[in-house]
């Protein structure tokens, strides 16, 4: 589903005001850099094959940009992202 475009959806949908929809996106956006992980270890593709995709789409400063969002929630989910993949963004 990653690479149908979910991850460009969840991306686009980190620019707008709703919190359920920023929180839901975060969510989604960890879980398929976790997957994603996982199957470039089957794959034998380099671990940061999604991280490039989210790179294209600006989502690494979106998420980033999350992590001084007024809701608790999201930042916290955003700093979540970044921490549990911190590999990939270094």
């Amino acid at each position: 589903m990653a690479q149908n475009g979910l991850l460009n959806c969840f991306v686009k949908l980190l620019d707008l005001d709703d919190i359920q929809l920023l929180e839901d996106s975060l969510v989604g956006i960890n879980n398929i850099l976790h997957c994603g992980a996982n199957y470039a270890k089957i794959k034998n593709l380099p671990e940061d094959f999604f991280r490039g995709r989210l790179e294209k789409l600006n989502g690494i400063e979106k998420v980033k940009r999350l992590q001084t969002h007024p809701s608790q929630t999201v930042h916290s989910k955003a700093r979540e992202v970044l921490e549990n993949h911190s590999k990939l963004f270094t």
